[in-house]
């Protein structure tokens, strides 16, 4: 692209460069820096991406606690290496699940101004 602008467009929004350009009547480009709105928008928008994509790897991770958490239960007397392995992963299974649910509320009110596992 020879233009800061796809050919056609009227607005770009450059989220890289966190830059408005907008096409005038005579072809002219004009630009300017996102304005507060625009950044905070930009910033809600990366903050929900890592949300969604921390939820999609947990929610994958959970097959994996399944057959690891079946095959336990089917020891009919598990010793106690077995048991405080088991309460390794649990402990591990809980912390990733805490997190993705905090992540998960985070989308739902649309509370989007950080990561934090804290909601103020």
């Amino acid at each position: 692209m020879s233009e800061p602008i796809p050919e056609g467009t009227l607005e770009w929004w450059d989220d890289v460069t966190r830059t408005y350009y907008e096409r005038q009547s005579d072809g002219a480009v004009a630009s300017r820096p996102y304005n507060d709105a625009e950044n905070a928008g930009l910033g809600a928008r990366l903050v929900r991406e890592t949300l969604v994509s921390q939820a999609v790897a947990s929610t994958n991770a959970n097959k994996d606690d399944l057959r690891t958490n079946n095959a336990f239960l089917a020891l009919s007397s598990p010793n106690n290496v077995e048991l405080m392995a088991q309460v390794q992963l649990l402990t591990r299974q809980n912390s990733r699940q805490a997190r993705a649910l905090n992540g998960l509320i985070r989308l739902v009110l649309n509370r989007l101004e950080s990561t934090a596992e804290v909601i103020t």
